[in-house]
């Protein structure tokens, strides 16, 4: 796989889940464990394919993805996302993808510090925070333990 799959991997998850649009305004930064060991970040605006990175990737285990959303549209300004809906459809879409496994502790962030952490483990059917909306433009990044 390259890095350019990898990030494409991870994008069309988050547009699968309901979490970005996939358009010019996103930009989406995958940081990926390497199986030497080291850590490294691929970036690139959400309208991108996986054609622009053609390196092998060499991964081992995801990180964390970071999103910035600039220029919303004002269609989608107030658009909300039920935090269990988006939690189970992201874990499902990055392990059917082979980024996550059963066990991993994967987190979803906002901007905003009032919002609890949507956490849980892969396998789980998570239901912490029934009836929680998120405002999408404020999910900004995902964690991966």
């Amino acid at each position: 796989m390259t890095e350019g799959q990898l990030w494409k991997k991870v994008k069309d998850s988050l547009i699968d889940s309901n979490i970005i649009l996939g358009n010019e305004y996103e930009t989406i930064d995958v940081t990926y464990l390497q199986n030497s060991g080291n850590s490294t970040k691929v970036s690139a605006p959400g309208n991108s394919n996986e054609d622009f990175l053609s390196y092998k990737a060499d991964f081992s285990r995801l990180l964390h993805i970071d999103m910035e959303k600039i220029n919303v549209p004002p269609a989608n300004l107030n658009d909300r996302v039920d935090a269990n809906s988006i939690w189970n459809s992201l874990t499902k879409q990055l392990k059917s993808k082979g980024l996550v496994k059963d066990g991993d502790t994967i987190t979803i962030h906002t901007s905003e510090n009032n919002i609890p952490k949507i956490t849980g483990k892969v396998g789980d059917n998570y239901q912490d925070n029934k009836g929680l909306m998120l405002e999408k433009r404020l999910i900004n990044k995902i964690t991966i333990e």
